[in-house]
């Protein structure tokens, strides 16, 4: 009988401790702007000593489109200047016709901050109604360009969820270090800003006719 309560003790203790973990290394989702079917939030994030990420974004629009638009959208890497805040050029670096890719985005900062890059990875999964969409860093694969910092610890997630025959739910959730010797607020700052006005871009671009496509079936 010791011995089985000894066990229980210890299963509550670690229970306890992971909940405690979790909870320590991301808050409470709080909305930061919001305009139509466009919201953003955010959430503090744990620093760590690599000083990682400070803060998460998430950020949903709810759009007349359908699963397959946002591929359609993401695979036009010529024209992702037109949408994403602050883009200079995005590049496929390898794996253009298949479902993960390496893919480059440069952008542009305020003087006297240099320009900024990430090389991330991309691994998509289609469902019957849903995509995802996971991102992860792939910096360390690629030299750095010329005058150009490399942004690191790059984490994301798209889920895009067909809601009817002419709504799509599209959410990206995600959080990145913006690398050298930005400040912390304004770093936060810029994340807020940019990911709001790419999703507000998003919601109207999103709904050209080039991009309007069926629904992928696996």
């Amino acid at each position: 009988m010791q011995r089985t309560i000894t066990f229980s003790s210890k299963i509550a203790i670690l229970l306890l401790y992971f909940s405690l973990v979790m909870s320590a290394h991301s808050q409470e989702w709080q909305i930061e702007k919001s305009s139509g079917q466009t919201q953003i939030s955010s959430r503090q994030l744990v620093e760590n000593s690599e000083k990682q990420a400070e803060k998460e974004v998430k950020a949903t629009t709810v759009v007349k489109a359908s699963s397959a638009s946002l591929l359609a959208l993401l695979d036009d890497t010529a024209n992702a200047p037109e949408w994403i805040d602050n883009c200079l050029e995005v590049k496929v670096l390898a794996g253009a016709t298949s479902n993960t890719k390496i893919v480059r985005s440069t952008f542009a900062a305020p003087w006297p901050l240099q320009n900024r890059d990430m090389v991330i990875q991309s691994v998509t999964k289609v469902n019957a109604d849903s995509i995802f969409i996971e991102v992860t860093d792939a910096g360390q694969l690629y030299p750095e360009q010329n005058n150009t910092v490399r942004m690191t610890h790059i984490r994301g997630l798209w889920t895009v969820t067909q809601l009817s025959q002419e709504l799509v739910r599209i959410t990206y959730q995600g959080s990145g270090n913006a690398s050298g010797k930005v400040p912390t607020w304004l770093a936060n700052k810029v994340l807020v800003d940019s990911t709001f006005s790419t999703f507000l871009r998003l919601n109207k671009i999103i709904t050209e006719q080039s991009y309007q496509r069926g629904l992928i079936t696996p």
